[in-house]
Order: structure tokens, then C-alpha cells, then sequence
């Protein structure tokens, strides 16, 4: 998995990099909410650890502007100076989950692998579906086929008992 951290202190971009990569993610850190958003231009990340006081764009500017550009990318939010206010603005932007500085790194590796565990059930479940759809999909295009589909487009929208 693909992890972008964002962070202007040198140090928690450096030791969030070095756990990250001891427990195998591959990751990328910038000190600048710009230089993240030029990366997910280039490159396509699974999880963005994004700081909330950033100089120049801020992290909650960051979140909503890699929401339009990278949808299915999970964002974490994490800050030393916001209050409860700030989480749960960020929450309802869209951010995964919100940290608190100094941050606990048993928890930033529990919320990263909760991100992978839904991406990895989300992913079973698309392919279940697409399973499901394709055993059970009408084949054939004779005359009754197209009839029997024509009559199915025009009951589907109603209530009506059909036999």
C-alpha cells in the first residue's frame, strides 16, 4: 500500500516514515501541502497522513482538494494545535479518521491497517458482485428476448406482482 505523508516538522515526517516502512508500506513524505498535491498528480496513493497547520495551503484545503482528485484515496488528518471542533470537521469533509499529536504510533498503524482491511473487503465485495451479476445475467437476443426484456424495463419501476 501506497502511504503520502504531509507533515512541515521534519521529525514526524521522518519517524512516521520509518515505522511505515518497517511494517511495509511504501511511503512517500513532503513538507508541503503544494508538493502532496503535485505528487497525487504523478502518482496514485491508497492513504494520505495529512497534518492540519501547513504553511501555504492549509491540511483541511489539502483534504478537500485531493477529495476531487483522488476520491478513493484515505485520508488521516493529524494535529498537535486543533480541538474536537476540528475533527469533526474534517470527518465530515471526508477525512478517515483524525489523530492528535504527539501521535501515538501503535494507533496511526491500527487506523492504517483498518484502511487496508476495508479497502480489501471492499474490493471481495466488488468481486462478489460482479459474480453475482454475471451467473445471473439473461443471455440470448431472439425476438421473445428482446420482448421478455422490453416487458421487464416497463414493470421494473412499478410495484406489481408479476408471474
Amino acid at each position: 500500500m501506497r502511504i503520502l505523508v504531509i507533515d512541515d516538522e521534519k521529525n514526524i515526517r521522518a519517524t512516521l516514515s520509518g515505522i511505515l516502512e518497517d511494517a511495509d508500506y511504501e511511503v512517500r513524505a513532503v513538507e508541503s501541502a503544494e508538493k502532496g498535491m503535485s505528487l497525487l498528480q504523478e502518482q496514485i496513493f491508497e492513504v494520505a497522513l495529512v497534518d492540519v497547520k501547513l504553511p501555504g495551503m492549509d491540511g483541511m484545503t489539502f483534504l478537500e482538494a485531493a477529495r476531487r482528485l483522488a476520491p478513493d484515496m484515505d485520508i488521516i488528518m493529524i494535529s498537535g494545535h486543533s480541538g474536537i471542533s476540528t475533527a469533526v470537521q474534517a470527518v465530515k469533509a471526508g477525512a478517515y479518521d483524525f489523530c492528535e499529536k504527539p501521535l501515538s504510533l501503535p494507533k496511526s498503524l491500527i487506523s492504517i491497517r483498518n484502511i487496508a482491511e476495508k479497502r480489501r473487503l471492499n474490493r471481495q465485495s466488488q468481486e462478489f458482485s460482479d459474480d453475482q451479476q454475471q451467473r445471473y445475467q439473461m443471455v440470448g437476443d431472439s425476438p421473445a428476448m428482446r420482448q421478455l426484456r422490453t416487458l421487464i424495463k416497463r414493470v421494473a419501476g412499478s410495484d406489481a406482482k408479476v408471474l
